[in-house]
């Protein structure tokens, strides 16, 4: 389990360091802004970095700084939003920019579900319905079928292995023991129709769970019998999903949100919300998974875990 999107692999290479040095100084000298809900409630411990502080180079995702011990070991979250924000100078509100309110909000929102992650409420992510796992499973298992064209035998594997891999997101390394696989196996097949020992069956062809994207691949070849997955590649998947998010840095951010959920999160509730997002390639797929009216009730369990 990622506890900061900086650890992820799209990531790994970026040097943060003296970003977090700056960030940390800014936090102690009040440079920065809270940020705040659609009713101007401001969130406790999560930040954003206003227009007109100049010392702090750009990044991309929430920066997770270190535990404060008055605040419960709670980290505070940083978003640069300075992209799509405007402000008359210290002391006043920020504003979006002219057209950046799209943006402005998902950075927020990204930023808020990075804190509740990190603040030790990964598991709750679980509890706010079946469909956030369901599109992940089905877009993500659609993509690489279809890619690869695979047979229906093939599809049931692939969505087996791609759910197994959701479930372990959540999750440490050691945590995925015999009991564990078998409680994935039963979650999977709540959200997928295939049988928990079908599912189970392809899970214990793998030899390590998958933590991240290259186990995905892994956890591919080794659970699913095809030659089609000789040449597959991290890189490959990477490839398949260009183009299919919209807005900043869109990208990295579907990217990351392969490996961590508060992104991916973050992700399938501006599809849902946002009607500027609608023509998006994930955002169209969303759509055409979710059934019923499952995107308004994940929108409103969404709005009640972090009071949107």
């Amino acid at each position: 389990m990622f506890t900061t999107p900086y650890a992820t692999t799209p990531c790994q290479g970026y040097n943060v360091a003296g970003i977090r040095a700056e960030l940390a100084r800014a936090l102690v000298e009040h440079e920065l802004t809270l940020v705040r809900t659609s009713s101007e409630t401001p969130v406790e411990g999560v930040f954003e970095v206003p227009p007109y502080v100049k010392s702090i180079a750009p990044y991309t995702h929430p920066m997770i700084m270190d535990p404060r011990s008055w605040n419960s070991g709670c980290p505070d979250v940083v978003a640069d939003t300075r992209a799509f924000t405007k402000t008359s100078g210290p002391g006043n509100p920020l504003q979006a920019a002219s057209g950046q309110q799209a943006d402005w909000d998902f950075f927020k929102l990204y930023a808020r579900l990075a804190h509740r992650w990190v603040c030790g409420y990964a598991n709750d992510f679980k509890h706010l319905g079946h469909v956030a796992p369901t599109v992940f499973i089905r877009w993500l298992s659609g993509v690489v079928v279809s890619r690869l064209n695979l047979s229906p035998f093939e599809h049931v594997g692939v969505t087996a292995i791609t759910g197994y891999y959701f479930y372990c997101l959540f999750l440490n390394r050691e945590d995925v023991d015999g009991s564990e696989k078998l409680k994935i196996s039963q979650q999977v097949a709540r959200v997928t129709q295939i049988p928990a020992t079908k599912v189970l069956e392809y899970i214990d062809r793998v030899t390590d769970a998958p933590m991240d994207i290259n186990g995905y691949v892994l956890a591919l070849k080794e659970g699913v019998d095809t030659s089609r997955f000789d040449k597959f590649t991290p890189a490959l998947v990477y490839q398949m999903i260009v183009g299919h998010w919209w807005g900043a840095h869109a990208r990295e951010v579907i990217a990351v949100a392969l490996e961590y959920p508060p992104a991916f999160y973050a992700i399938l509730f501006t599809a849902f919300t946002n009607k500027g997002v609608k023509r998006s390639v994930f955002a169209d797929q969303a759509l055409k998974i979710k059934r019923g009216d499952e995107d308004t009730q994940f929108a409103l369990a969404m709005a009640r875990f972090i009071e949107v």
